[in-house]
C-alpha cells in the first residue's frame, strides 16, 4: 500500500509553524536530537563554566554556603576583590552616556549616493527608531544598562531582538554568555550548526505564550529538573536571591536554532 506523501508548509512562508509538520513521533526524535546535542554542548563548556563562576565569586563578599567551599568552618567572608566590581561600574557609566545619547542611540550612515532624498529618509529612519526606543521600548534603557555591568564582569554578552507576542510589539533583551549554548565545533555565530538560548519563563509567562500560539504544550507543562538553579551567577553578584515560591516555579525551554533535514531528499532546511 503506498504511502500518502507528507505535505510540507510552503517554504516562502517565514512565519509558517512548523510543528504542524510534523506527527508526533516525529516531533519526539525532533525533540531528542534537540537535547542530546545541547547536553553535549554542555558538556563541552563545563570547565570554562566554572571559569565563569569562580570570577562572579570573586567580585562580591559572599557568606559561606556549600557554592563557596569555607573548608576551614571561620564563617568568615570568602576573599573578593572588591576593585574588580569598582571598575565595572565606571565601565557601566562611561559607556552608558556613549550609547545612549540624549538624543537617542541610533545614527545613521548613508552608502552609496547621497542626494538630499536619500538623507531626508535617513533622518526618517534614525528619527522612528529613537522614538521607538526611548519612548515605546520601556525596557531598552535598564536592559543596556544592566547589560553593560555583566559584559565588564564576563567579557562578553548577547542582546536579542525580536516580537514579544506578550507585549504586541519588538522588544530587546540581554542575555547572559552561559544561557547561550553553541556547536564546540563552532567559529563564530553565523557558521555555527545550532545555537541553543536557554530560556526561563515563570508560570503565567509559559501560560500566557501558549494561549497566543506562541508555544504548543502538547497537553502538558515542561517543569525545571531538581537540581536546576533558576539565578545565574552574575544575578548572585548582584545580590540576588532565590524565590521560595513553590507555586510559581521556573519552566526552562531550550530553543535551538539549528540545521536540520526533514526528509533525507531535501536540501538542508534552516530552522529554529
Amino acid at each position: 500500500k503506498a504511502e500518502a506523501p507528507v505535505v510540507r508548509s510552503d517554504p516562502t512562508e517565514f512565519y509558517a509553524n512548523l510543528i504542524d509538520d510534523f506527527e508526533p513521533t516525529e516531533l519526539s526524535l525532533l525533540g531528542d536530537a534537540v537535547l542530546t546535542d545541547y547536553e553535549a554542548d554542555e558538556e563541552s563548556r563545563q570547565e570554562w563554566l566554572e571559569e565563569y563562576k569562580k570570577g562572579l565569586e570573586s567580585t562580591r563578599a559572599e557568606q559561606p554556603t556549600d557554592a563557596t567551599n569555607d573548608d576551614d568552618n571561620s564563617g568568615l567572608a570568602q576573599v573578593v576583590h572588591p576593585l574588580i566590581m569598582k571598575a565595572a561600574t565606571g565601565y557601566q557609566s562611561n559607556a552608558i552616556s556613549e550609547l545612549y545619547p540624549p538624543g537617542g542611540p541610533v545614527s545613521v550612515v548613508i552608502k552609496g549616493e547621497v542626494n538630499d532624498e536619500v538623507e531626508a529618509q535617513g533622518e526618517r529612519v534614525r528619527d522612528y527608531m529613537n522614538y521607538q526606543i526611548t519612548e515605546v521600548m520601556d525596557e531598552y534603557f535598564d536592559d543596556l544598562d544592566q547589560m553593560l555591568l555583566h559584559k565588564a564582569l564576563t567579557g562578553h554578552v548577547f542582546r536579542k531582538t525580536w516580537w514579544d507576542p506578550i507585549l504586541e510589539r519588538v522588544t530587546i533583551q540581554y542575555v547572559l554568555a552561559k544561557d547561550i549554548v553553541v556547536d564546540y565545533t563552532a567559529t563564530n555565530l553565523p557558521t555555527a550548526q545550532r545555537i541553543t538560548h536557554i530560556l526561563r519563563y515563570n508560570k503565567n509567562e509559559f501560560d500566557t505564550l501558549v494561549e497566543r500560539g506562541f508555544y504548543d504544550n502538547e497537553g502538558h507543562t515542561p517543569t525545571p529538573p531538581a537540581d536546576d538553579k533558576t539565578l545565574s551567577h552574575a544575578e548572585r553578584a548582584e545580590g540576588k536571591s532565590e524565590t521560595t515560591e513553590p507555586d510559581d516555579p521556573r519552566i526552562i525551554l531550550l530553543e535551538q536554532h539549528r540545521y536540520i533535514d526533514f526528509d533525507p531528499a531535501d536540501d538542508k532546511v534552516e530552522t529554529t
